[in-house]
């Protein structure tokens, strides 16, 4: 090897099956979540979001620790990022939903007293 040639060794990670990564990754992946979602449910439900998708692109997760888990934390940054959209088009919505009910349920002066005078 001369000079500036470089030297890549070959990597001696062993492989590792899906459920073995799955397994590892569960308390890391709910970890990264709580962290990033401020209800503990959204961050199961992001978790289990995570975990079906790897489970479901077996195939394509590399098969080596390292890779295994950028791919798997890659997956879950897309996770996140749908969370967060769901709870903003939710929040959304409820805002609405409120807005109209107000101004549907906003009692008249009429009704006011006629119910004074039922009691």
């Amino acid at each position: 090897e001369g000079a500036g040639e470089l030297f890549f060794a070959a990597s001696a990670e062993p492989e590792i099956s899906v459920e073995h990564l799955l397994r590892d990754l569960l308390p890391d992946l709910l970890g990264y979540f709580l962290n990033r979602l401020d209800d503990p449910e959204d961050a199961a439900d992001a978790v289990a979001d995570t975990l079906l998708v790897l489970w479901r692109k077996e195939k394509s997760i590399p098969t080596h620790r390292e890779g295994a888990r950028r791919y798997s934390f890659g997956v879950a940054r897309k996770v996140l990022q749908s969370t967060r959209r769901g709870r903003q088009r939710r929040t959304s919505l409820a805002h609405q939903l409120r807005a109209a009910v107000v101004e549907h349920t906003v009692a008249s002066p009429l009704m006011d007293l006629e119910l004074k005078v039922a009691l």
